[in-house]
């Protein structure tokens, strides 16, 4: 049987030729813009856009979200190949559970979560877009 596009996923970051930035936020926190702003980044190759938007529908396989990541990192291409990339991933908080983010940080993703009380203790929160971006660019 073939990989699942998370253990593909994991697979090319335990490797360390996949960096993964993940940003989680709720709606209205210019969340997308700091996605744009980092993409444009020399450090970032590709940005994709809240792969697990259809969540919320019954039915929603999780691993599409995966696959919609690994393609983002260029797939198949990409994992025969010998390059290392980095991507910005963004997605929506409502989106995410905790049991996600336990998923996501077990594959070694560092994860900032903006608009959020830094008592959750993720690896990097920011009250704030601006925030983010300004800590991002340094």
């Amino acid at each position: 049987m073939a990989d699942s596009y998370y253990q593909k996923l994991k697979n090319l970051v335990s490797a360390g030729r996949l960096s993964i930035c993940l940003i989680v936020a709720p709606s209205r926190t210019s969340s997308s813009l700091v996605e744009h702003v980092i993409g444009n980044s020399s450090d970032i190759d590709n940005e994709c856009h809240e792969p697990f938007l259809g969540a919320r529908r019954d039915g929603f396989d999780p691993e599409e979200g995966y696959r919609q990541i690994y393609e983002s990192a260029g797939g198949e291409f990409f994992e025969n190949s010998s390059r290392k990339k980095s991507i910005v991933i963004k997605e929506m908080a409502h989106f995410i559970g905790k049991n996600d983010l336990s998923q996501v940080n077990a594959i070694g993703i560092k994860t900032a979560l903006i608009g959020k009380n830094k008592n959750d203790n993720p690896d990097l929160c920011f009250d704030s877009a601006s925030e983010f971006i300004e800590y991002f660019l340094k």
